[in-house]
């Protein structure tokens, strides 16, 4: 079924006239594995033609920080060794509050110093609070590229709330929530479980890599590397769910791990000529998505939040229903920030090349 849903997907996005009837010959087989195989060599050749870019500035990330108005210690960090998203590796840095620094690089775990490369990171979780104790236990990576799910894996097992949460879970008294959440859920909680489990050494789980392939999102080829930041998303959802009428399911014990996590923000749109002003809008956010400014040096992790609340070209000229003589600025305050805080640096950008 996911495959077909990926097929349908990819028809209505093609230009091409030639893929157009390829894909539709394809719906109208029944073979599902020759459907698969065909869906297989599509995603292959959508990676390959897009083409990223690595920002490779650094950015100077204290050990504590205020964001929001709340101090935060930083807790953890997704390093990614590599030039594109779709190639490198992804290892996994937490600063437990007795040993300090500790390296996840898939099976093999240390203590360590501080990072050397803390200010060359991808994703860093800040926690308003002291931390918890490491469990010292790598993951093997017998399926192929799964160091970016590895990592995330060591970040969300050490937020001690929401392994509580994973571990806990029984699909009976969560028996609202629509079963794929339900599956993804079950899944995770199995690679928990391996982890708490007595023994040494680490943890295998090449079963629970491949299952979760497919349910992560329309578009996956299991053996391309992957970006751990679509994995974040799917770990925060399955704490907030929507129905299969699009509406959340409301379950205060979701609830509360979810605004564990709640960021936000406040935005609102000016024009200067003529004075005009939008109403201001709230957005609720799971992470903090924070770009390097251009042409910057000396950069920090405040300077980009900075950057992220400053005003800027709203791309429109059209407020209220008013038209504007100069382009609209919109300015964006985060308002609420919670226990836990998720920023990625943005450190690709990429486009699609060809049909």
């Amino acid at each position: 079924m996911a495959d077909r849903v990926y097929l349908i997907s990819a028809l209505t996005s093609s230009k091409n006239n030639s893929v157009t009837m390829k894909l539709l010959e394809i719906l109208h087989r029944e073979d599902p594995q020759e459907i698969y195989r065909e869906v297989d060599a599509i995603k292959r050749a959508r990676a390959a033609q897009y083409v990223s870019r690595k920002i490779v500035d650094k950015v100077e990330i204290p050990d504590r920080q205020q964001i929001g108005g709340k101090d935060y210690n930083l807790r953890g960090m997704i390093y990614h060794d590599g030039t594109t998203l779709s190639s490198g590796h992804y290892i996994y840095y937490y600063r437990d509050p007795s040993y300090g620094w500790v390296e996840y690089n898939d099976s093999l775990v240390h203590q360590i110093g501080r990072p050397d490369r803390m200010n060359d990171g991808y994703v860093y979780l800040f926690e308003n609070g002291d931390g918890k104790h490491s469990t010292h236990r790598g993951i093997m990576n017998l399926a192929t590229n799964a160091c970016w799910m590895n990592s995330t894996i060591q970040m969300f097992y050490h937020i001690p709330e929401y392994r509580t949460y994973i571990e806990s879970f029984t699909p009976e008294s969560y028996n609202k929530l629509p079963r794929d959440i339900v599956d993804k859920t079950m899944i995770i909680q199995r690679i928990f479980q391996k982890y708490t489990a007595i023994g040494y050494g680490p943890i295998t789980c090449r079963d629970e890599h491949l299952e979760l392939y497919p349910l992560l999102f329309i578009g996956y080829a299991p053996d391309l590397q992957q970006d751990p930041m679509e994995f974040i998303n799917m770990l925060l959802f399955i704490i907030d769910p929507v129905d299969p009428k699009g509406e959340f399911t409301d379950d205060p014990r979701t609830t509360a791990l979810y605004n564990l996590f709640k960021i936000v923000t406040y935005s609102i749109q000016q024009c200067d000529n003529p004075p005009l002003q939008s109403q201001g809008q709230d957005e609720a956010l799971t992470s903090l998505s924070l770009s390097i400014p251009p042409s910057s040096s000396n950069l920090t992790l405040q300077s980009l939040l900075d950057y992220y609340t400053d005003p800027s070209n709203a791309d429109t000229y059209t407020l209220n229903g008013e038209t504007c003589k100069k382009e609209i600025t919109a300015t964006t305050n985060i308002r609420e920030t919670s226990k836990y805080v998720i920023i990625r640096i943005k450190r690709y950008d990429g486009r699609l090349v060809g049909p």
